[in-house]
């Protein structure tokens, strides 16, 4: 169910990065495309492979001139500030830790109408800002492609 909107979000991440230290010295490149990868982390926790593949490439591009510039410091804290409001309703709220991961391990041997409960328990803990987040980063990600 996220697995497209999440690739697509890691995908746009990506892009953006790569286009932001190939192309230009534009920071807004770099800012948008580690809010998508955090944002595509958000959807699904295996994404973070996005992030990982990213950083690579990064690093083989720039080499160890990435650690120096300023400009992939201020990414990383906009991502980090992405990040930060699930964190910390997250450790408020202990719940949304055990919807998260009851949903996720043990659903497979589960009867047909535990796992829809599980599913919208899963769904009654997603934050609510995500919705437009995303909203707006597809948006964005679609004015930057045409």
């Amino acid at each position: 169910m996220v697995d497209i909107p999440s690739s697509v979000l890691g995908f746009l991440g990506f892009y953006l990065i790569l286009k932001g230290y190939i192309y230009g010295k534009n920071n807004l490149y770099l800012i948008l495309g580690s809010v998508s990868l955090v944002s595509s982390v958000l959807m699904k926790y295996t994404a973070v492979l996005f992030i990982i593949g990213t950083g690579i490439t990064a690093l083989l591009i720039k080499g160890r001139e990435l650690f120096k510039d300023k400009r992939t410091w201020i990414a990383a804290g906009f991502g980090i500030l992405t990040f930060m409001p699930f964190l910390i309703y997250g450790l408020l709220n202990q719940r949304i830790l055990k919807g998260i991961f009851e949903a996720g391990s043990s659903a497979a041997s589960l009867p047909l109408n535990e796992k829809i409960s599980l599913f919208f328990t899963y769904i009654t803990f997603m934050p609510i800002y995500l919705k437009i987040t995303f909203l707006v980063l597809f948006l964005i990600g679609l004015a930057t492609m045409l």
